[in-house]
């Protein structure tokens, strides 16, 4: 069978990890994929041609809230130039509207869960069910997802991912759907560390949920990386309550430009924070910020949710205050999201949220 797997990305600079995942870990099976990648700006009946250009058995299309509408058009113009064609459908925010988007005409099955095993039944056994339940591969199954070519390519992002799954359940999140959290083994990730630093990429982004979820291991993975002689800088989102005094005694040997933080703070409203699900110190949060600001030459990024729910704009002015005055170097201002498959989702009637559906 002849797949091609379809990412189409907000910005050119992005890389959609997904589908480099799954043809890595089909070619590790001896199947074959064809990846087609483009950028949401791009002039859609061109994306169309170079889909069909490859004869396609089937496609399959990475779907995410800065895509859908683009996504949802080009499978339809892709499904219109072939019936014969197999339009299939993953990512979240596929996953969590499957009874809906199963219901368009062009759209032939729903993959929910991750993709890596659904394709490799699809192109062995087949798959008779419109909506498939996939079943999830260990993390030390799948191979170093970037091809040579694409590490050539300079100035784009590189996304990378160590563990899948959060042991935090925040209700405005998609980690919140589900339960527990894999890690790939040390040597892996050591490994896969080592390819990025030998072909000299200028970012890799960690899509860890949280990337200190296990403190130990963390801390393994950032001693290695300020081991490495590059110039690459890496991104990881971590909760910044968990930290303790070794964590950041290793961040202070960081040169500059080496390691980002991402830290969510969200909102210093302990109410809104309990209505949300999510268990934070703000006291020890700002205490280790003032840390990683004042003691190391990391980078520290910290994001706000205006909008959640309990939080007014009396509340918000709070939050934006006590964030503002931790001086982190840079600000995320959020708006929250009701995202389909999160808890908060089922919480927009009580809590009288009023949002875009798209």
């Amino acid at each position: 069978m002849n797949v091609s797997l379809v990412g189409v990305n907000s910005k050119y600079v992005h890389t959609n990890l997904a589908i480099r995942k799954i043809k890595a870990y089909l070619e590790s099976k001896g199947l074959c994929a064809t990846i087609c990648e483009y950028s949401g700006g791009e002039e859609i009946w061109r994306a169309a041609a170079d889909i069909l250009s490859a004869n396609p058995d089937a496609a399959g299309f990475s779907c995410y809230i800065w895509n859908i509408e683009y996504v949802l058009k080009l499978a339809e113009i892709v499904k219109k130039a072939d019936k014969n064609i197999k339009i299939i459908l993953g990512g979240p925010e596929a996953q969590y509207n499957a009874k809906k988007y199963i219901e368009y005409p062009f759209v032939d099955i729903i993959c929910c869960g991750e993709g890596e095993k659904f394709f490799e039944k699809l192109m062995t056994d087949g798959i008779d069910e419109k909506i498939y339940v996939a079943k999830p591969p260990e993390m030390d199954e799948m191979p170093f997802p970037y091809s040579e070519e694409d590490l050539s390519e300079k100035g784009r992002i590189f996304y990378y991912e160590s563990s899948r799954g959060c042991p935090f359940s925040c209700a405005y999140c998609l980690s919140a759907a589900q339960t527990g959290i894999k890690y790939r083994s040390l040597d892996k990730v050591f490994a896969d560390l080592d390819i990025f630093a030998k072909n000299g990429v200028r970012l890799v982004k960690f899509v860890d949920r949280t990337f200190n979820s296990d403190l130990k291991r963390s801390k393994e993975i950032l001693k290695y990386i300020l081991s490495l002689n590059c110039d690459t800088e890496f991104h990881m989102e971590i909760a910044a309550d968990i930290m303790d005094d070794e964590f950041i005694e290793i961040l202070k040997t960081a040169p500059e430009g080496k390691i980002r933080l991402e830290a969510g703070l969200q909102s210093a409203n302990e109410t809104v924070l309990s209505i949300c699900g999510r268990r934070s110190n703000l006291i020890k949060l700002k205490e280790n910020i003032d840390r990683i600001i004042n003691e190391t030459k990391v980078t520290l990024h910290l994001d706000l949710i205006a909008g959640l729910p309990g939080e007014d704009a009396e509340s918000f002015k709070n939050s934006f205050n006590f964030a503002y005055n931790m001086h982190p170097h840079e600000l995320q201002l959020g708006f929250l999201k009701v995202l389909p498959g999160t808890p908060v989702e089922k919480m927009a009637e009580k809590y009288a949220l009023v949002y875009e559906e798209q």
